[in-house]
């Protein structure tokens, strides 16, 4: 019964764990970190139990997963016990999460007044300072530190060959060297000098310019050229040190990057991933001689866009903020203005919702046991059998900081006894009721549980006696109501420590079952850290919550919440398009890729080769250069999923433009014959991101690579423009002959989650709810077997019947260049209209 309590209990973590970083300020991922490993360490053993209650770690990795906005108290309420001069707190574990916690929170404070508005007029392009070689410094040691932990770890777990093969592909130790030999100072750009004429005594006042006046202005004239030149030449000989540099730097960061696989996302990794991108990115841009300018820029931006968000939470104004955040994190400059922008406007873009009465229906238990009675109170042996009615339940109670439920056993116990004085059997009986229970503490890091309690109630009643004096039975009767209430009393006592010490040992069994697997579930998650983004539970009387933050240091999250449930469903999720976009986003932005690099990253992450990018033996190559400001671009809109990329630059063959394009693909889920596909919906669309006149050839080239992404396969290559490409399409399921990708039975992806592959409960879901609308996608779950299915009213408006879809399509039958798909804001014909999705200017 307890077992199933527990095993529930962690299936349900099984369910949000599985169903989702907070890369925000420094303070934060430092924070972020440093606890994840500290959670690696401490394990989810008995000793992490008591360390995980001692220290309050379950509120830890709430706090921490906010980021930026976590709650100052809580934290300082942390901090405190960290600091207790407890054995065991001067692990370097509990050091670093200690230091970390000091940093974020006096982070936090400085942010804790600032008015946004009131800061980009007054205070923004007044408060610039030069970046000096001692401030990078801490950074330049945080990542040597980091890249030598990763050696030691690694040096734990893997053999030597494989070690020594990974390090030698991410060039650890000659990147260690690179950053213990480097000279900051040498190459941080110089103050402006401006040059002094040198000091001399007046001429004699003759009303006309003296030989020797002529001749110091030349003299000054030609040192002032001296200096510039000097000037020319330092700045030439730092900038040439700076990217010889910066070149070996962005060569291992690369290498990091490649080396990512599936199995190697652990928290080690990461750390040192994380802290040797953040050095790279400070060194490149504080080092920068037009840091100042660019500064200004960033600012100026964010003053222009931050009224939108306040207003309409504009898309393009989201990315351009979102980016110049990640300029000014990246210069230190102005840190209490971008922790107050996040704070604000980079909501969780991930909640998953599991329902307190499908909890409690999954693990109520009722059950019967007959047991002898056999003990002895007040000197008398009593003796018969006691008949107990138990029901337990999971109850969840309210908790901002963590899951907190309660394991609740009620019964009621009703006893037939007897006792022999000499010759005379003397019956009784009893009847009371009991309550118990055992508090439940978790997160994702792992939980721990308190002692148990229980209490008792018994009342009991004098039956006969087998003499039938009438005397005896007087006698019998008066002894017993005069031992009534001790023995009562006693009884009651005995029943409390039988039934609490039942309950902690069937429960520590479930426990340590619990553990057991909870541990495999942090495991799987500590391997994909890189991947996961920072995910914190929490519980109300109703319900359990997890929510996720993916974003990093050039983009925010989600800048509002959901709406509320419209449907009764046992498991809800919620997803912003931000969560997609901050996954895709940094591995394009301002990069060049080809056809075939795209299709090997591709490979790479979804096992498959993509047909649009062309097979491995292709000759013809194209490429892209993304954007610099979110170039993957992703819609929940309307009951469909749009997708665009923003190119800067394009090239096929001899064939190029540098005007930027946005290519958009709309997709729908349609079902048919029980099935549900993702398919396209409409054609490809391309249109220039920015309005303006534009070129014969940016027309004609735009023309032509629209004709492209919608020419059919089977169609032969067109004369005037070359060979195709492959259509931007996915490929057709055989079995129904729709062009589309077949998606898992009610979007639940049984196989391929660990946590529900044998998962009976996982496989009785229904979808009931399917919905994309204000930036998010709404699905929800209902168990098959509830007793209220048939009553639901289905909210799926995103599902559509294929049949039917196909049959509105082929009666309108558009030109792929007739016209562009609804919903994108563009007139028919014109150039100069703007994208609606996402574009900044919109």
């Amino acid at each position: 019964m307890y077992l199933k309590t527990f095993l529930f209990f962690t299936f349900t973590f099984f369910i949000l764990s599985n169903s989702s970083k907070v890369e925000a300020s420094d303070t934060a991922d430092r924070l972020q970190l440093s606890v994840k490993r500290m959670s690696n360490w401490i394990g989810v053993d008995e000793n992490a139990m008591r360390w995980r209650s001692a220290l309050m770690l379950n509120v830890l990795e709430t706090e921490s997963a906010k980021g930026d906005r976590a709650n100052l108290e809580m934290l300082n309420n942390i901090l405190s016990r960290f600091e207790q001069d407890t054995p065991g707190l001067n692990h370097p574990a509990f050091v670093d999460v200690r230091e970390s916690l000091r940093e974020h929170i006096h982070h936090l404070r400085s942010c804790e007044t600032i008015d946004i508005a009131d800061y980009l007029q007054n205070r923004a392009t007044n408060e610039f300072h030069p970046v000096s070689a001692k401030e990078l410094e801490p950074y330049r040691q945080e990542a040597i530190y980091f890249l030598e932990l990763l050696k030691i770890e690694y040096g734990r777990q893997n053999s030597s060959s494989e070690n020594e093969q990974l390090f030698k592909n991410l060039k650890i130790d000659s990147t260690i060297v690179l950053l213990q030999d480097l000279d900051i100072a040498a190459i941080i750009p110089a103050p402006e000098e401006s040059f002094v004429p040198t000091q001399r005594e007046p001429a004699e006042d003759t009303g006309k310019e003296s030989l020797e006046d002529k001749k110091n202005q030349e003299i000054d004239e030609v040192l002032k050229q001296e200096l510039l030149q000097q000037q020319v030449e330092q700045e030439k000989a730092r900038n040439t040190a700076r990217m010889e540099k910066l070149r070996a730097l962005f060569e291992t960061n690369r290498a990091f990057e490649s080396e990512q696989t599936k199995e190697r996302l652990d928290v080690h990794y990461a750390s040192a991933r994380s802290a040797l991108d953040r050095f790279v990115r400070l060194l490149t841009y504080c080092t920068d001689k037009n840091l100042k300018d660019l500064i200004n820029k960033k600012i100026a931006i964010i003053a222009e866009q931050y009224p939108k968000i306040q207003a309409s939470n504009d898309r393009g104004a989201v990315a351009e903020v979102g980016d110049a955040l990640g300029y000014l994190e990246s210069t230190l400059q102005h840190p209490q203005l971008v922790t107050a922008i996040r704070r604000q406007y980079s909501l969780p873009n991930s909640i998953v919702i599991v329902q307190g009465s499908f909890v409690s229906a999954q693990i109520s238990r009722n059950d019967s046991q007959n047991r002898p009675v056999s003990e002895t109170i007040l000197g008398r042996y009593i003796q018969g059998n006691a008949y107990t009615q138990t029901n337990a339940s999971l109850e969840l109670i309210p908790d901002p900081y963590q899951v907190s439920a309660s394991i609740h056993l009620r019964g009621q116990v009703n006893s037939d006894t007897y006792t022999r004085q000499g010759r005379i059997t003397a019956y009784a009986g009893s009847t009371g009721q009991f309550d118990g229970r055992r508090n439940l503490y978790g997160n994702f890091g792992g939980f721990y549980a308190t002692d148990p309690y229980v209490s008792a109630n018994l009342q009991s009643f004098f039956k006969y006696v087998d003499l039938n004096l009438r005397i005896a039975q007087r006698i019998a009767q008066k002894q017993f109501s005069r031992d009534k209430i001790r023995t009562e009393g006693i009884a009651a006592a005995r029943t409390e420590i039988k039934i609490r010490d039942e309950f902690q040992q069937q429960t520590d069994v479930a426990l340590e079952k619990g553990v057991d697997q909870i541990g495999e579930n942090i495991g799987r998650l500590n391997q994909y850290r890189g991947m996961f983004p920072s995910v914190y539970a929490l519980s109300h009387s109703d319900r359990i919550e997890a929510l996720s933050h993916k974003v990093d240091s050039f983009h925010l999250a989600a800048p509002t919440y959901p709406s509320a449930a419209r449907v009764d469903a046992d498991v809800y999720v919620r997803v912003h398009e931000s969560m997609l976009v901050n996954y895709v986003d940094s591995l394009l932005v301002g990069r060049t890729r080809s056809n075939k690099e795209l299709a090997d990253q591709a490979e790479k992450f979804l096992g498959k080769r993509p047909e649009a990018f062309g097979d491995e033996n292709q000759k013809e190559e194209w490429s892209i250069t993304f954007a610099r400001v979110q170039p993957f671009r992703v819609e929940f809109e309307d009951n469909r999923i749009r997708f665009g990329i923003v190119g800067e630059r394009f090239t096929q063959d001899a064939n190029s433009i540098r005007t930027p394009l946005i290519i958009r693909v709309t997709f729908q889920v349609v079902r048919h014959n029980n099935k549900l596909y993702l398919v396209r919906d409409g054609d490809t669309n391309v249109e220039f991101f920015e309005p303006g006149q534009k070129s014969a050839k940016d027309i004609s080239f735009k023309t032509f690579l629209e004709r492209q992404l919608n020419a059919d396969k089977t169609q032969e290559p067109n004369e005037d423009n070359g060979k195709k490409l492959d259509k931007l399409a996915a490929p057709p399921a055989e079995d129904d002959g729709i062009d589309g990708v077949e998606l898992p039975n009610n979007l639940l992806p049984i196989d391929q989650l660990e946590g529900l592959k044998n998962s009976e409960i996982a496989k009785q879901f229904q979808l009931v709810e399917l919905r994309t609308e204000g930036g998010w996608l709404y699905v929800g779950w209902k168990q098959v077997n509830s007793p209220t299915l048939s009553q639901l009213t289905v909210d799926t408006p995103a599902i559509q019947d294929y049949l039917e879809v196909k049959k509105l399509k082929d009666s309108k039958d558009p030109s792929p260049n007739q016209e562009p798909p609804i919903g994108t804001g563009v007139q028919p014909g014109s150039n100069d209209a703007k994208p609606s999705l996402d574009s900044p200017s919109n």
